[in-house]
């Protein structure tokens, strides 16, 4: 969702500057463009790209601007394409490897399109060295290597890339930021948490801060830190928020779950559902709440929806499973215990209760 978010913040900015930027007969240019941005109207901004095109169709930037539009959209490979020709257009500028090279990076994920990634971003430091944005990507990559993939060389790496950020950007709280949760993915919590603690000392309304810290106290099991964290949260949403609102009331549920204090998540788990009635995820952590409560007959409807929309969700059998044990429907117990087997026939504990219940 982060990613996401930053990826659509940038990808607005630069519509903003594409409109404008090309001599366009168009005297409310800028400000239609902030309205499609405003309205998430990336038909309208495709329309505004394309009057730059038709004014200016060998401009770098045009191409830019058009492959950030189609990066926010999920279509890669044409975000590629017109990095791809940016880069010819004009060989020199960094921001073109860095967006081509965010573009392999999210296409599948693969290794392959890693590697190809981090070839971009290397073009794209060694073209512009104080270019910060691909140190932060590049960073990400070897972050992810090091936690994901158990690449553990590649966590020096990330350190310097993340710490190279700091120094262009010694006064952004993102940049701790992004330096915090490289090390919380890592595990480093100590160094985590007195990052995004530096952030918050510069700029105590940053909403991302506190949920990186309110995931770092979750890791550290400091719980009723990570609720004040979401709490502060919900308080700034007033403000601005680049999260779903239900979010981080789900989140703070499954907290107040952890901590036992079961009658709070529910009226989280139930918020959610105010805030977005489709939401799907919820009913199995709501269902819990139930089954910890013994209201039996809600969990065990919660657990039902919970497998309509994911039908291989085998924890939600298994719990669905205890709760008509608990009511004494051993047949439909033993049901859902012998399906969680055949998801997973390792499953110690759903063959422990197939064996009490013969």
């Amino acid at each position: 969702m982060n990613k996401l978010f930053l990826c659509f913040a940038a990808i607005f900015f630069f519509a903003f500057y594409a409109c404008g930027a090309f001599g366009m007969n168009e005297p409310n240019a800028l400000d239609r463009c902030q309205t499609a941005v405003d309205d998430d109207g990336f038909d309208d901004v495709k329309t505004l790209l394309a009057r730059v095109f038709k004014l200016s169709p060998k401009t770098a930037k045009a191409y830019i601007g058009r492959g950030r539009v189609y990066l926010a959209e999920g279509n890669n490979d044409l975000a590629i394409d017109d990095f791809t020709q940016a880069i010819r257009l004009n060989p020199n500028d960094a921001s073109a490897y860095n967006y081509r090279g965010f573009s392999q990076y999210t296409k599948t994920y693969s290794l392959e399109d890693i590697e190809r990634a981090v070839a971009d971003y290397n073009l794209a430091i060694r073209l512009d060295p104080s270019y910060v944005p691909a140190y932060i990507n590049r960073g990400h990559v070897y972050s992810g290597k090091a936690s994901v993939y158990g690449q553990k060389s590649f966590y020096p790496l990330a350190v310097e890339d993340f710490n190279k950020v700091v120094a262009l950007c010694s006064v952004s709280s993102d940049a701790y930021i992004y330096r915090g949760k490289m090390y919380l993915w890592n595990k480093r919590y100590d160094k985590a948490l007195a990052d995004v603690n530096h952030a918050i000392e510069l700029d105590p309304k940053n909403i991302i801060a506190y949920v990186v810290r309110s995931n770092i106290h979750i890791h550290t099991k400091d719980y009723q830190l990570a609720i004040e964290d979401y709490n502060k949260v919900i308080d700034l949403y007033s403000i601005f928020s680049p999260f779903e609102k239900w979010e981080v009331y789900r989140d703070r549920g499954i907290v107040f779950y952890r901590l036992g204090e079961f009658d709070h998540a529910l009226a989280d788990f139930n918020k959610v559902l105010e805030l977005d009635p489709k939401n799907k995820i919820v009913y199995f952590n709501r269902g819990l709440v139930y089954y910890k409560q013994g209201d039996y007959d809600r969990a065990i409807a919660d657990f039902d929806l919970n497998c309509k929309f994911y039908p291989k969700h085998k924890e939600a059998y298994f719990v669905r499973g205890l709760a008509y044990k608990k009511m004494g429907d051993h047949a439909r117990a033993k049901e859902d215990f012998n399906f969680v087997v055949e998801l997973d026939p390792k499953n110690k504990e759903a063959k422990k209760e197939i064996l009490l219940l013969k």
